[in-house]
C-alpha cells in the first residue's frame, strides 16, 4: 500500500472520529463531553507530528504554533498577568468579549505560563484530570458563532439585607476556549499534518498509535 494510499486511510480515520464527536449528544454534558474529546484529538496529532519530543505540554503547543493558523496561541493573557487596566476593561464590558481585544505580545510576557497556548494546556488538566470544564453557557446561541477564545464575566448575586431584591456581590472573569475553536483547531490541524506527511512521504500509523508493549521478544 502506497504512502498516498495510507495518508488517505489515516485521513479518513481522523475525519470519521471529528464527525463523531461533532454528532456526539449527552444533555447537560454536551459541551464538557466534546471539549475533552477535541483536547484529546489534538494531542493524538501531536503525538503523530513529534513522536521523539519530550513532554506532552511541548508537544501540545508546538503543534498549534506549526499546525494551526491560532495568531494568539503565544500571546500573553493580560488577566493572568494581572493587569488592572485591562481586568477593569472586561470586567465593565458585557458577558461576552474577545481576546484579540486584549491580548499583548508575548515579548512583553517573562513567564509563557501566561501565554493563551498554556492557558489552554492548563484548561486541558482540569478535563482530564479533574473532569472538569469552563462554566461557559450551554444554552446562548452565541456559542455556536465564536470560533476564537473569549473572557466571560460572571455575576455573583445575593439578596439584599430585606430579602427583597437581587444585588451582585462579585464578578469574576473566566477565560473559555469553545468548542466552536477546539473543533477548528482539530480540523486544521489534521489538514495540514496530513499536508506535512505528504510532503515528507511519512505514514502518519505508526507515529499515531500509542505504544503498550512491555516486554518484545524475538522467535
Amino acid at each position: 500500500m502506497s504512502i498516498e494510499d495510507r495518508l488517505n486511510e489515516f485521513n479518513d480515520y481522523c475525519v470519521g472520529q471529528l464527525n463523531s464527536i461533532d454528532g456526539l449528544s449527552a444533555p447537560s454534558y454536551e459541551t464538557l463531553f466534546k471539549k475533552k474529546l477535541y483536547i484529546s484529538f489534538l494531542e493524538s496529532l501531536a503525538k503523530a507530528a513529534y513522536p521523539k519530543e519530550e513532554g506532552v505540554k511541548k508537544r501540545f503547543i508546538l503543534f498549534l504554533k506549526t499546525f494551526t493558523s491560532w495568531t494568539e496561541y503565544n500571546h500573553c493573557c493580560p488577566i493572568s498577568l494581572g493587569n488592572e487596566q485591562k481586568r477593569e476593561e472586561v470586567l465593565n464590558s458585557n458577558r461576552y468579549f474577545q481576546i484579540k481585544n486584549v491580548s499583548i505580545a508575548k515579548q512583553d510576557c517573562q513567564d509563557n505560563k501566561h501565554t493563551y497556548a498554556s492557558l489552554l494546556y492548563a484548561a486541558r488538566n482540569s478535563l482530564v484530570h479533574q473532569f472538569q470544564s469552563s462554566t461557559e453557557w450551554e444554552q446562548s446561541t452565541i456559542r455556536h458563532m465564536v470560533y476564537t477564545p473569549f473572557y466571560e464575566v460572571t455575576r455573583t448575586q445575593a439578596f439584599d439585607k430585606n430579602n427583597q431584591n437581587l444585588k451582585d456581590i462579585k464578578k469574576s472573569i473566566e477565560l473559555i476556549f469553545p468548542n466552536t475553536f477546539l473543533k477548528k483547531l482539530s480540523k486544521e490541524g489534521l489538514k495540514n499534518f496530513i499536508g506535512y506527511c505528504q510532503e515528507e512521504g511519512l505514514n502518519p500509523f505508526p507515529r499515531y498509535y500509542a505504544e503498550r508493549r512491555i516486554f518484545e521478544q524475538e522467535i
